[in-house]
């Protein structure tokens, strides 16, 4: 019979076949990762027809581990798309996924496509934002426009590298850069505000730095100084100090705002990470995708689930308030119809909606790395950009090339809990 997504298959002979579950990995790296797991586990029981496996929910980090031992079903960021592509871990998707395409923003499905052809369904979106006090008048001027470094760096002021954190109340920018993907990241998307016109990714990140991206992260790092950017924060810390006044604005993502009491007395705006005022700006945008190694009689099941997993229900259910008095997710939807409902409920979602609207002055764009930049490239890279920018802070005990070497860590993988802690909502390692 057919599925309804383009693929004939007899669930019976299947069942049969397979070892009875699909293994499921999903992205943890959110406020609330067990709300994800409940609806989608709740959702996949109430399916019609009843489904015939069962879900088996595994652990996958995109950021610490390539692909090559994935599960069936996997959430990682499309950052790494073209690199998976690359490598050939994803199964290509059938035209007739995702239904309702109209409804997804244009962002979210450019970013699940290479050469053509999906290979993910988007599942959520992020962008770096500075968060600041809802009443600071000179971070919100004029919103219709981006800001750009120069203005930022106008309003925080320098801090002394040796400043100690936390800082001074209403003073500097709260900075958080130990991670290594985090460096390489806003790096290269510094890069691209200067180059995206006409580049659909960034280069193979290399050293010598590009003097003038390098710079525009040394002036973004003088804002918060390097004791307090070089600050290994465990928890909480700098939102706490954040939200008692010590610092004028935070860097993150905007699912912070589900971590504080009240979101409405904060606001968010783009980072801005140059003085180039570029006609895009960039998300990042997480997949749902296949594993190419998937068993064949597993396949049907697979499609079933991105379908379910990426639909308006589900998606709404994942990211509304999980109970009275809580705070929705206010992780970047990629529906249409799910922005919409949770921006009629909740105010602070509104802003989210003025960053995807194109409303701040840029239209969205997807933020990729190219096809060779797999996590080694990107963390031996990220690791010699945070030596240059905390010199006093790290010691680099790799050169590059960075692609002939071996891995090296900074320390062990975030437990699934440690990872949705405020701190890792926006530091990747």
């Amino acid at each position: 019979m057919d599925n309804g997504i383009g693929i004939a298959h007899d669930a019976s002979a299947a069942a049969d076949r397979d070892d009875g579950h699909l293994s499921v990995a999903l992205f943890h790296q959110v406020p609330r990762p067990r709300q994800f797991k409940e609806v989608l586990r709740s959702a996949w029981r109430r399916s019609d027809p009843p489904p015939t496996v069962d879900l088996r929910f595994s652990s996958y980090d995109c950021y610490y581990h390539d692909a090559q031992h994935r599960p069936d079903v996997f959430v990682f960021d499309s950052l790494y798309l073209r690199h998976f592509v690359h490598q050939r871990y994803l199964l290509p998707l059938p035209e007739t996924l995702p239904r309702s395409p109209e409804d997804f923003q244009d962002w979210a499905l450019q970013a699940s496509m290479v050469d053509g052809t999906r290979y993910g369904i988007p599942c959520h979106g992020c962008m770096t934002v500075l968060l600041y006090k809802a009443d600071d008048q000179a971070l919100d001027q004029d919103r219709t426009r981006p800001l750009t470094l120069g203005e930022l760096g106008q309003i925080m002021g320098v801090a002394a590298p040796t400043d100690p954190p936390p800082p001074l109340h209403g003073k500097r920018l709260l900075l958080d850069l130990t991670g290594r993907t985090t460096c390489a990241g806003l790096y290269l998307e510094s890069w691209m505000e200067a180059h995206g016109a006409h580049d659909p990714y960034p280069p193979q990140p290399t050293t010598p730095f590009d003097p003038a991206t390098l710079a525009n992260m040394q002036r973004l790092r003088a804002m918060a100084g390097s004791a307090q950017a070089g600050y290994v924060d465990k928890d909480r810390d700098r939102l706490t100090w954040f939200l008692q006044g010590r610092g004028r604005a935070l860097v993150g993502f905007t699912e912070l705002l589900a971590t504080v009491p009240d979101p409405s007395l904060l606001q968010v705006r783009p980072l801005p990470l140059s003085d180039t005022t570029t006609p895009f700006q960039f998300l990042y945008v997480n997949l749902a995708s296949i594993s190419s190694a998937i068993s064949p009689d597993k396949r049907v099941h697979a499609l079933k689930l991105l379908d379910l997993m990426t639909s308006t229900d589900v998606m709404y259910d994942s990211l509304q308030p999980d109970a009275p008095g809580a705070n929705p997710q206010f992780i970047i939807p990629v529906r249409r119809s799910v922005l919409g409902a949770l921006t009629a409920e909740t105010p602070g979602y509104q802003a989210i909606e003025e960053l995807v609207s194109g409303d701040t002055g840029r239209p969205c764009r997807p933020f990729q790395f190219g096809p060779l930049s797999g996590q080694r490239v990107i963390r031996h890279f990220g690791k010699v950009l945070r030596h240059d920018l905390l010199p006093s802070s790290y010691k680099v005990g790799l050169e590059p090339p960075f692609e002939d070497q071996e891995p090296d860590f900074d320390g062990h993988e975030a437990s699934e809990e440690e990872k949705s802690r405020p701190v890792n909502l926006f530091r990747r390692d």
